[in-house]
């Protein structure tokens, strides 16, 4: 692993997530949310990481007019053995020299005590996550993104949060900063629950984040009362716009390293599927107008919005296709068809104190085998011409009817992305 500098060293492995970023997932993108600068660095990233351990990897593209490129995450999970591998390749790269800064440092050593065992139980995903439209170096340094365990409880997690933010950061203890973020992760009441924490250590200052579900209405769900008086009012603010367009609403705040709160919020706005396809279209048209009638959104992006889903089968040209999938078809013989599928996850919207805001879409990408009786019929065949993607609404709306079988690959790339911290929704067949 070589990240020193921008030149794409893709390689030609089928299973890598480079591969498949290059010949079917950048490509499908809508032309104007697409830039080949990010693009080659993406590729690099991902090249980088190996093959066939991650299944699941995600962009987040600024909607703002005149602001190109996007940012890079990638999920690593400790049930699928990913995790272990990339430790030991960091460890590997920064004896050599391969790899330099701080932020890898801090991102190996926790790593490194995550696939120990010390964080069993604790944390079971990480995402690392690469601010790519800086460019340049400080492309290539990490933010670390840590998901818990789904045995833990709240209290339990709370509890040695701070302790996790404290080595993934550098930063010294501080009994203030550990109340804040502890009382943040233990939210209030059922309404409120902490999906992922993370530490900004590639950015200045390394604050820190923690992302809050909302199992209710935001404004119903506690977070207020978690907030102090600016950031509370940025969030009435926002909401007062964003809450009846979506039927939920995650927040995402970010602590100082004194313990204050950055006069800051996201909002991560989700459709979730349950409602209908037809209902999720509509919402997520209605959610782009008004981005464009506030400034936040260029007008040909947030219509793009509504053509980033889809849904891959296996070419009959002999074009790209991942070995492990095309495996899992032959020993199941072809009752099962791997689908390489992407689309809109959520819509993130930050403000700050001045009312000043930025919006932007993080868009998915996963790789999945299905019964074949789940897809469409008329790209269901291996004979179907060619990749181009089915719409997403085309997979039947039941259960998988069998238990998923991915003898073919790795036992590092045993994990589905239904172990990330924040699982699709229209990823699933069962929608």
């Amino acid at each position: 692993m070589s990240l020193t500098n921008c030149a794409p060293k893709l390689r030609e492995v089928p299973d890598s997530l480079a591969a498949l970023a290059r010949h079917i997932l950048f490509p499908a993108l809508p032309a104007v949310l697409r830039h080949v600068a990010c693009e080659e660095r993406a590729l690099d990233l991902l090249s980088a990481f190996g093959t066939g351990e991650m299944r699941f990897f995600g962009i987040e593209v600024p909607l703002r007019p005149g602001e190109g490129g996007f940012d890079l995450g990638v999920n690593f999970t400790e049930k699928g053995g990913s995790g272990a591998r990339l430790a030991r390749d960091l460890a590997e790269d920064l004896a050599s020299g391969a790899l330099v800064g701080e932020a890898w440092t801090r991102c190996a050593a926790m790593l490194q005590a995550w696939c120990a065992g010390e964080a069993r139980g604790v944390i079971d995903r990480v995402w690392l996550e690469f601010d790519l439209r800086r460019g340049g170096a400080a492309a290539y340094q990490p933010n670390i993104f840590a998901g818990p365990a789904d045995s833990i409880t709240t209290e339990a997690f709370a509890a040695q949060l701070p302790d996790w933010f404290d080595r993934m950061t550098g930063t010294p203890p501080d009994a203030a900063r550990a109340a804040s973020i502890r009382r943040l992760a233990r939210g209030t009441g059922q309404g409120v629950a902490v999906f992922q924490a993370g530490a900004m250590i590639a950015r200045p200052g390394a604050p820190v984040r923690l992302c809050l579900r909302c199992q209710t209405p935001v404004l119903d769900s506690g977070v207020v009362e978690l907030l102090d008086d600016t950031t509370a009012e940025i969030l009435r603010r926002e909401a007062a716009w964003l809450s009846p367009l979506v039927p939920s609403i995650d927040v995402a705040i970010d602590v100082l390293p004194d313990g204050n709160l950055v006069p800051r919020l996201g909002l991560e706005a989700r459709f979730e599927m349950e409602a209908g396809v037809e209902a999720v279209e509509a919402g997520v048209a209605a959610l782009g107008a008004a981005l464009v009638a506030r400034g936040l959104a260029d007008p040909a992006r947030a219509a793009a919005l509504g053509a980033v889903e889809g849904l891959h089968l296996r070419p009959a040209n002999g074009g790209y296709w991942p070995n492990s999938l095309r495996v899992t078809e032959a020993l199941t013989n072809q009752t099962r068809l791997g689908v390489i599928m992407h689309g809109l996850h959520h819509v993130k919207v930050t403000a700050n104190r001045a009312g000043e805001a930025e919006a932007k879409a993080y868009l998915y990408y996963a790789i999945e085998s299905l019964p074949a009786v789940l897809l469409p019929t008329a790209n269901q065949a291996i004979g179907a011409a060619d990749s181009a993607a089915s719409p997403l609404r085309a997979v039947k709306r039941e259960a998988d009817p069998e238990p998923r079988i991915q003898a073919a690959m790795p036992a590092s790339d045993a994990a589905s992305e239904s172990d990330c911290s924040a699982q699709p929704a229209s990823s699933s067949a069962s929608r």
